[in-house]
């Protein structure tokens, strides 16, 4: 017997996570053992599937995921500089990666063998604030509230990439997408140390 009601929803009582229907003698991929009930006030309120938290995958390495994406800004701002000779294609490549492997780190923080100090809920509060709500917005839904688009320009005879974002009932905005880039940067290093996680050594510095 597992020790828990089959009808019955749990969470972990420190990350948030589901552990319905899995037996009390197994820890929460955190290392927590502590759970509380979620349905005791009534079916009603049972989460679809779709909305649970994301499936554990150990190869979701979260360091892995956040040194592609300070990688992929380092280039984004190498071909940024005066006369580095990339044309459009190349430029809008390297822009596309920085912004997937940015969104991609929660996803990784979340469905990873992630810090015991982060959790879902904070990985996703963080990301519904800009700077990283705008960069997140170019995967949304074609229902979303937000989306975002990146659009080709140039500037004094330099190309430039932005970032145009585009809220229900909101005048568009847009965001140079390297700066859009270094800024979403500094809120994810901002995230982690704040809760006292070690970045990868070689990106340490602000």
């Amino acid at each position: 017997m597992s020790g828990l009601d089959t009808g019955a929803q749990y969470r972990c009582d420190h990350c948030g996570r589901d552990l319905s229907g899995m037996s009390l003698r197994i820890p929460c991929v955190c290392g927590a053992v502590a759970r509380r009930r979620v349905d005791s006030i009534g079916a009603m309120y049972r989460r679809p599937l779709a909305a649970q938290s994301p499936p554990w995958d150990p190869f979701k390495d979260w360091s892995v995921k956040y040194l592609q994406f300070t990688w992929n800004v380092v280039q984004l701002r190498r071909l940024y500089a005066r006369r580095s000779g990339a044309d459009a294609a190349e430029v809008r490549g390297i822009v596309e990666a920085t912004f997937a492997s940015c969104s991609q780190l929660a996803d990784w923080l979340s469905s990873g063998p992630e810090p015991v100090t982060v959790t879902p809920g904070d990985v996703a509060q963080l990301i519904r604030t800009e700077p990283l709500s705008v960069c997140t917005a170019l995967t949304a839904a074609d229902d979303a509230a937000a989306k975002s688009r990146i659009v080709t320009a140039s500037l004094g005879g330099e190309l430039r990439l932005w970032v145009e974002h585009r809220r229900l009932g909101a005048k568009p905005t847009r965001h140079d997408a390297l700066d859009l880039a270094d800024q979403c940067l500094r809120s994810w290093r901002t995230f982690l140390t704040e809760r006292g996680v070690t970045l990868p050594s070689w990106e340490r510095s602000p």
